[in-house]
């Protein structure tokens, strides 16, 4: 004890510097546990960015910017179909009955010129057949004085303007012969008899799509049924094919569709080749629905 008390400066300096030597293991067992954090942190992030690099594609400022352009591109074309899909509200339609007949008088008229003087893609004059009193779908308007009234008025010239395009795409894909123009009757909607569209294969939604639904019936052989469906696909207007039926021209047994389809494709690939069947001229039953996104404030458009 006389040793330390005659050496207390000493002894405290060593007190001192081992304290001094505790504090700065304590900080560096500290410091190295922050250290090996800060390695798997980096080591984390490593990872990460060589997953990144090597993902399909590569998030790198070339591939989002193209992202990007393929988004907006998607997005335009989302609106064009949209707006398609709205080219009825376009259709310009009359409510005053006299001149609805009077478009739907001419309309009979300038198609019974068409088919008489049908010339085919081989620049030919050949006359399309069609039957005695034939209107195209309005029938009921041959020698009648019937004018109609009400809200069925401007539905009818729709009717006129939409079967125009329908005859349109089938003239020009030369049929031999036309032999029924079927449309709704909207005159007398709770009528059973007439053309009513199955609504299993309908579009229509109410307050969502509404729908114009027509049958054409015509005669010729598969080049023309493939050159009719090719005409719609355009999307000039939303006309869409429901349901194609084929039959016999004899009304002996029906051809199998799937041949007719398949005959389609094969002269689709090669106009030049002459499909499996293209000698069998058949009947052939084509049902369309006009389809109509409903929705407020349309403008209207052009009359086709």
């Amino acid at each position: 004890m006389d040793f330390i008390k005659r050496n207390t400066g000493f002894f405290a300096s060593c007190i001192v510097l081992l304290l001094a030597s505790i504090i700065l293991i304590v900080l560096i067992f500290i410091d190295v546990g922050k250290l090996n954090k800060a390695k798997k942190q980096v080591a984390s992030a490593g990872d990460q960015i060589k997953s990144l690099m090597y993902a399909t594609p590569a998030p790198t400022n070339k591939n989002v910017k193209a992202a990007q352009t393929n988004r907006e591109e998607l997005q335009e074309r989302l609106t064009q179909v949209y707006q398609e899909l709205q080219k009825g509200a376009y259709l310009k339609t009359r409510d005053d009955g006299v001149s609805v007949i009077s478009s739907i008088l001419r309309y009979i008229s300038d198609y019974k010129k068409r088919v008489d003087n049908h010339v085919n893609a081989n620049s030919e004059q050949v006359k399309i057949i069609v039957p005695k009193q034939f209107a195209f779908g309005f029938e009921d308007y041959i020698g009648s004085t019937l004018i109609p009234e009400g809200k069925v008025v401007p539905e009818l010239d729709k009717q006129r303007q939409i079967l125009s395009y329908i005859l349109d795409q089938l003239i020009d894909a030369d049929p031999t012969g036309i032999q029924a123009v079927r449309r709704e009757d909207l005159e007398n909607p709770t009528s059973s008899k007439g053309f009513q569209i199955d609504p299993a294969i309908s579009a229509r939604v109410p307050n969502a799509i509404d729908t114009l639904a027509f049958q054409v019936v015509f005669t010729g052989y598969t080049p023309s049924l493939r050159r009719f469906l090719n005409n719609l696909a355009y999307f000039e207007l939303p006309v869409v094919v429901r349901s194609v039926e084929v039959d016999r021209l004899d009304s002996e047994s029906g051809d199998n569709v799937e041949e007719i389809f398949k005959a389609m494709v094969d002269t689709d690939k090669n106009d030049s080749k002459i499909p499996v069947i293209s000698e069998i001229e058949s009947i052939f039953t084509v049902t369309l629905e006009f389809i109509e996104v409903i929705a407020p404030n349309d403008t209207e458009g052009e009359v086709l």
